[in-house]
This record gives structure tokens, sequence and C-alpha cells, in this order.
């Protein structure tokens, strides 16, 4: 018995056929998406796109620091980060304090 070509047996045609016309979708598909993904960085490098991007920005950074004030788990975070910050900056003043006094001998 010979063998035929290969059928897809949910398009009753030659699988070679329907792997072609997938992948042609496919392709233009992600050709589309690209091409509107693109079009976004016009808007983005304008002048008004900039602009609405910094008050985004700005009305996120103010939701953030509200949550971060308004939450208990991350004003404890925020505490420890404050205290690491208070300390690494009196370490910075006490080695520049010793540099100072080593000068000084």
């Amino acid at each position: 018995m010979e063998s035929g070509t290969d059928i897809d047996i949910n398009e009753l045609r030659p699988k070679e056929m329907v792997v072609k016309e997938r992948e042609a979708f496919t392709k233009q598909k992600r050709e589309k998406t690209l091409r509107e993904q693109a079009e976004y960085l016009n808007i983005i490098l304008s002048p008004q796109g900039k602009k609405l991007i910094d008050l985004i920005v700005k009305k996120m950074e103010k939701r953030i620091n509200y949550l971060i004030n308004e939450d208990p788990e991350a004003k404890a975070y925020k505490k420890i980060l404050d205290e690491l910050k208070y300390k690494e900056n009196l370490a910075k003043k006490a080695i520049g304090d010793l540099y100072d006094m080593k000068l000084e001998n």
C-alpha cells in the first residue's frame, strides 16, 4: 500500500498546506501587532505624550506614597529602610570624622 500526503484530521486537507496557512496567519497577526505597537512610539515621543507620561508618573508616585503611609506592613518596611539609610549616613560620617582625625595627627 502506498502512502500519500499526510492529512490534517481537523481540516481534512494536506497537513503541509494547513501548516503553511497557519504560519502565514500567525506571521500576519504578529506583524499587525508590531505595527500597532510601533505607532505608540510617535505618541510617546511627542511633547504631549511626554507630558502625559510625566503626569501619570507623578500621580503614581503620589498614590504609592499614600499606600505606603496607610499600609501597616509597608510602613514597617519604610521604617526599616529609613533606619538603614540613617545608619548608612551615620557610618559615612563616622568614617569621614575618623579620616579627619588621622589627618590631624
